[in-house]
């Protein structure tokens, strides 16, 4: 048997517990490899794709695979792939014949997920789980990868210590560009590896890059990077080009100065230090732009026509009816003590547990909340919310420090994450920032750069997960806007704005921009002190805040004043609209006299005996004024 049993300890008990088990055998096959035939447990033969209820239905337990397997009938076991009930897929890497195919092992030493090696010990295997992407065939790279449709040998041999996680970004960003090149791989051909545009791209960049120019050295390492051995590949090339820069000397460089976080940042200091400056000045003109190749499974490149769009129109799906929409970017802006985290915590306990939030319905969903605040402080009023609400601590919602999401590998870490804890715990529905000042970590608020750069990690979280990504910012010292470079109203989904109750401890907040639905009208909420059962030094028990509905007295109040005021208000926008209608009539009035060569001082006149009828006389026009209407008009 190629899975030992005693070596499948090792295998996480998130896949153990998924219902995703199968058995195989091998099947010799003259002058070829041996096939691989998956069976069932119950001993039938599992043929073509498998992508159907049916046959996830037919799949078995972890215990029955083993079961099947100790009876020695079958080769080893196997691990089915593809979606489940929760949208999400599971995921596997096959990386094969590792000594075969150069820098293959480099990828396979930092491949994500859970690792093990392949049945023939010549190649390893990843098995993740998370958003689906598509998949990448056999085509002679020893790469392959898969969110669908196939199985996954397992045999729990040289297991790695990493549990299943979203295998699509290390898929798309790095395995993607090699597996588009399908030619014999050798030593000297490492640059090719990379998409032409790519390195046309990179080597128009470093041939412009100044020794002190630190963004440009930063941005273009990390790009260099990310591409691994082609990258590595490509400084050593430029660096020839330069009488100044010893190429034995690069490989060192590039080897001692991107093994650490710092990355490029420290090759900018000895850039400075050595005056490596212009070394591909006159470098060879960059080849034309490659002709567009549409992939053939989606020939017009992500369009979509109008019938398509239409066919498929459904239903806003809302996290919070009428509120806040389950994909979306969205901000809770307002004055500092308005109370605005304590709303942020009450509505995710909420959708963590599925609760009502303020009397609307919710949709249970994992909920994570990144904060700028310390840990201690934020369970005591996770623990007055529950303990208020007669509800445990949810184990689907998640608390951490905010990390430094303009920073891409950052970024990537806390995708990971996230994809990991909703493997385990459930679906995410929402991402929580609390602050976007905190987020920024040093940036210019008023910097469209810094500021997009927050917008953009959060439209991507929004991407990966479907989920409500929402951020808790300030306005400024004057006025009800948001603070900063007006990018932020612009790149969200929804606003909401909270400004203080009518009393102290009360927050109203209010939806000033629904991009796909009408405004919710204001809400108002009430802060309560909270004993917790936890002494202070001083041998006092500590509080913290909780909202709830307003005691109805201040309700009362509120809905009295929000009454007068909504009736203030239509009645002045009545007075506009009558005040615009008659001067609309006056005018009409006035021209059609004129029309009759009514001379002016009796146009006068009878302009203001109209004017006078309708209710307006200050509206009546001047025989001046008069006679610019007549000149304009041409009469």
């Amino acid at each position: 048997m190629t899975a030992m049993l005693d070596e499948l300890d090792d295998i996480p008990a998130s896949m153990r517990d998924a219902r995703r088990w199968l058995v195989w055998k091998e099947i010799p096959v003259p002058g070829k490899k041996p096939r691989k035939v998956p069976f069932y447990v119950n001993g039938k033969a599992r043929h073509g794709v498998l992508d159907t209820p049916e046959d996830w239905a037919a799949l078995a337990a972890f215990d029955e695979a083993t079961n099947a397997l100790a009876s020695g009938q079958y080769t080893g076991l196997g691990f089915a792939l593809g979606p489940d009930t929760t949208g999400n897929c599971w995921q596997g890497i096959d990386l094969d014949n590792i000594a075969a195919h150069d820098g293959l092992r480099i990828i396979a030493d930092d491949l994500p997920g859970y690792t093990e090696s392949s049945p023939s010990g010549q190649g390893v295997h990843a098995v993740g789980y998370g958003r689906p992407f598509a998949a990448l065939g056999s085509n002679g790279t020893g790469i392959e990868a898969y969110s669908s449709g196939r199985f996954f040998t397992v045999t729990g041999a040289e297991a790695g210590i990493g549990l299943p996680s979203c295998l699509a970004n290390f898929v798309n960003t790095v395995l993607r560009p090699r597996h588009g090149f399908v030619a014999p791989i050798h030593q000297a051909e490492v640059v090719d590896f990379a998409p032409a545009q790519t390195l046309a791209e990179l080597r128009s960049a470093l041939a412009s890059m100044r020794s002190d120019d630190r963004d440009l050295w930063v941005a273009n390492g990390q790009r260099l990077k990310r591409l691994g051995e082609q990258g590595r590949a490509l400084w050593i090339e430029w660096s020839q080009q330069s009488d100044k820069f010893d190429p034995a000397d690069a490989a060192r460089v590039w080897d001692s100065f991107t093994a650490d976080r710092t990355g490029f940042a420290a090759v900018f200091a000895e850039a400075q230090r050595r005056g490596w400056v212009n070394p591909l000045a006159g470098y060879a003109p960059q080849p034309a732009k490659p002709a567009f190749q549409p992939a053939p499974s989606d020939p017009y490149w992500g369009f979509r026509f109008a019938p398509d769009l239409v066919a498929n129109l459904g239903p806003t799906r809302w996290l919070v009816s009428k509120l806040l929409p389950e994909d979306c970017t969205a901000v809770l802006y307002g004055p500092s003590g308005t109370l605005k985290s304590f709303v942020m915590i009450d509505l995710a306990l909420s959708i963590a547990h599925g609760v009502p939030w303020q009397g609307k319905p919710t949709k249970q969903r994992t909920a994570f909340y990144l904060a700028g605040e310390g840990e201690q402080g934020f369970a005591k009023r996770l623990a007055a919310w529950s303990d208020v609400r007669e509800l445990s601590a949810p184990d689907c919602f998640a608390f951490r420090q905010i990390p430094r999401i303009q920073d891409s590998r950052e970024l990537d870490s806390l995708i990971e994450a996230i994809s990991l804890i909703q493997a385990e715990r459930g679906q995410a529905g929402l991402i929580i920032i609390d602050t976007l000042f905190t987020a920024l970590d040093g940036g210019d608020e008023n910097s469209g750069k810094d500021m997009g750069q927050v917008i953009s990690a959060m439209k991507r979280l929004r991407t990966e997960f479907g989920a409500a990504v929402v951020t808790v910012h300030h306005t400024g010292k004057q006025g009800d806007s948001a603070r900063g470079h007006s990018s932020l109203p612009s790149g969200m989904d929804v606003m909401f704005y909270a400004k203080p109750g009518p009393t102290p401890l009360t927050v109203e907040i209010t939806n000033p921009k629904q991009k796909d639905g009408a405004e919710h009208p204001p809400i108002l909420l009430q802060a309560q002190v909270r004993m917790l059962p936890i002494r202070g030094e001083d041998g006092e028990l500590e509080t913290s805040l909780v909202l709830s509905n307003p005691a109805a007295e201040i309700m009362a109040t509120y809905q009295a004043r929000t009454k007068q005021t909504d009736e203030t208000t239509a009645k002045a926008q009545g007075v506009r609209r009558a005040e615009d209608e008659a001067a609309d009539t006056i005018r009409a009035f006035a021209l059609e006299r004129m029309a009759a060569n009514v001379p002016l001082r009796q146009l006068e006149a009878e302009v203001l005996a109209r004017a006078v009828a309708l209710g307006f006389p200050k509206l009546a026009l001047s025989k001046s004024a008069l006679g610019r209407l007549k000149q304009e008009s041409g009469l």
